[in-house]
């Protein structure tokens, strides 16, 4: 119960950070309504509204009778937090194909029943990659190659 509370104050908290740092974005184009700063501050809402109830569904009384809400600890839930944290971390090193094919192939693993297949755990990670990374290329929006490679080109 505690938990759920702090989190929904911590979420909300931070929605309000973001939602007052996008509406330091530059205006769009005169009378349009759609700028820049459209799209944080919807998400920056959103996110307020599930913080408040989140917050209000920790004062519910618990649906069972012992009165207890507490679910045992997912671990596969916090090893993929972990690993969205070892991404952001990593990537300005590592750059986008890389960090991102290791990303997808961890979660790949983690998230598959018993038995592994690895294949797919690599194949379709590499595949995903690389189309996103051509797709961005024929684009002309240029995905950081890290520092590593930097280093290692020069």
């Amino acid at each position: 119960m505690y938990g759920e509370i702090a989190a929904g104050f911590f979420f909300l908290a931070l929605s309000g950070a973001f939602f007052l740092e996008s509406r330091g974005f530059p205006p769009g184009p005169r009378g349009s309504y759609l700028n820049s700063s459209v799209f944080p501050g919807t998400i920056a809402v959103l996110m307020a509204l599930c913080s408040l109830i989140l917050i209000a569904r920790a004062f519910k009384p618990a649906a069972s009778g012992d009165g207890t809400r507490d679910k045992p600890i997912n671990r596969r839930g916090l090893a993929a937090i972990a690993l969205a944290v070892l991404y952001i971390v990593l990537f300005p090193y590592l750059g986008f194909p890389v960090s991102s094919f290791l990303l997808l192939v961890s979660y790949a693993w983690l998230l598959q029943p018993l038995r592994k297949k690895w294949m797919d755990t690599i194949l379709f990670p590499l595949i995903i990659v690389n189309v996103i990374y051509l797709l961005f290329r024929v684009l002309n929006v240029y995905l950081p190659p890290g520092e590593l490679f930097a280093m290692i080109s020069n």
